[in-house]
């Protein structure tokens, strides 16, 4: 992500370019009170790829990853 090392220099962060890996990541890493913020989609249930709409939905992939997360 152009300008982020700048930007965070004390700040460790991976970057993951598939979304629904990195919200899974992130909902995987956090404790109990911390807060994950999944920005950008909102109400999209799409991902455009190549300008090619593929079905996708932010809340759908949380709700995986909380299921799991609970069982693990």
């Amino acid at each position: 992500i152009p300008g982020l090392d700048e930007a965070t220099p004390a700040i460790s962060y991976e970057v993951l370019p598939m979304r629904a890996n990195a919200i899974e990541r992130a909902l995987t890493l956090a404790n109990e009170d911390d807060v994950v913020l999944i920005a950008g989609k909102g109400h999209e249930d799409y991902q455009e790829i190549s300008g090619v709409r593929h079905p996708f939905s932010d809340l759908d992939i949380c709700k995986q990853a909380l299921r799991v997360n609970a069982n693990d």
